[in-house]
């Protein structure tokens, strides 16, 4: 596992360990993944570090694709019932 240092942007989602990070890199632009693996994310540091609510948002998302998109990664961050809206 790497961790984050400001003067370098990671390349996968699954490389972080800080939520707001890699929410901050996505909205800049600093990491753009559509397809992301939901069972390799699962495993990562930065998803085990969130809360029960935001990882059922993010299997809810992950499940219903074929894929976990950042966009995605992004959304239940910010409201994790955005899927049930």
């Amino acid at each position: 596992m790497r961790f984050y240092d400001s003067s370098t942007t990671l390349d996968n989602p699954e490389d972080y360990n800080d939520l707001g990070q890699l929410v901050h890199d996505i909205k800049n632009g600093d990491l753009d993944a559509d397809r992301i693996s939901l069972k390799a994310f699962q495993n990562s540091e930065v998803y085990k570090a969130t809360d029960e609510q935001i990882q059922a948002c993010i299997d809810f998302a992950g499940n219903t694709g074929k894929n976990l998109d950042d966009s995605e990664i992004v959304h239940c961050s910010e409201d994790s019932n955005y899927f049930k809206k």
